[in-house]
């Protein structure tokens, strides 16, 4: 079970409580989970503290006459004046406290099964076509960038490099320019500073394209 056939199977089994409040209750619950998503929480452990569909759809139209009813209130929808039989969960079987009476036009609803998947073809196929021209006008740019950023670091490796160059050129012609070696060391220090902007630049630019591929396959996805 997830989220989507906890959500759908609630609705359904509120059946017999009229709009709007039907509604207001199944977006509180989206909302419960939305809110636990964001702060960390799995959503098997949120599904775990809910319980079963059926019987928190049981629970909230048998109080729904005299309480309101929250997810936030009571992970288990016990009350004072009812019962939950916490091994009856997964059969999702509830059961008021004796003499309490439902409420005017409660009926059970008819066992649920979950509605079948519809075609995303359609859509999947217009997404393709989107990213397909989006990606053939970014994705050269972005080579581009790779490429510029790259160059830019074997710059700052070449300038860092520069001392053991111009010793290796005292090495194979004989001649020393103690000017060349000043030269070389100020060389190396402008590629240190450029070897660090790279570190960091690389590292944005990383993030940036890994933002930039999540973003494509949430909206190949859809909507979760």
């Amino acid at each position: 079970m997830n989220k989507h056939y906890f959500l759908a199977s609630l609705e359904y089994h509120l059946a017999p409580m009229p709009e709007p409040r039907r509604s207001e209750i199944v977006k509180e619950y989206e909302d419960y989970f939305a809110y636990g998503i964001q702060a960390g929480r799995a959503e098997e452990e949120i599904l775990q503290e809910l319980g079963d569909p059926v019987a928190r759809a049981s629970a909230i139209l048998n109080k729904s006459w005299s309480t309101e009813y929250r997810p936030y209130s009571d992970a288990r929808g016990g009350y004072a004046d009812s019962t939950y039989d916490a091994s009856d969960a997964s059969q999702g079987t509830y059961s008021a406290s004796p003499g309490y009476d439902a409420g005017p036009g409660y009926a059970a609803a008819a066992p649920w099964s979950p509605p079948a998947p519809r075609s995303d073809f359609a859509r999947k196929l217009g997404v393709l076509v989107l990213l397909g021209f989006l990606n053939m006008i970014l994705l050269p740019i972005i080579a581009s960038l790779w490429a510029a950023l790259l160059g830019f670091g074997a710059g700052a490796l070449g300038a860092i490099a520069a001392p053991l160059a111009a010793g290796l050129d005292w090495f194979m012609n004989g001649e020393f320019f103690p000017a060349k070696l000043f030269i070389a060391f100020g060389a190396t220090g402008i590629g240190i500073l450029m070897a660090v902007a790279f570190y960091y630049l690389a590292k944005a630019w990383i993030h940036v394209n890994s933002l930039y591929f999540k973003w494509n396959v949430h909206l190949w996805r859809g909507r979760n």
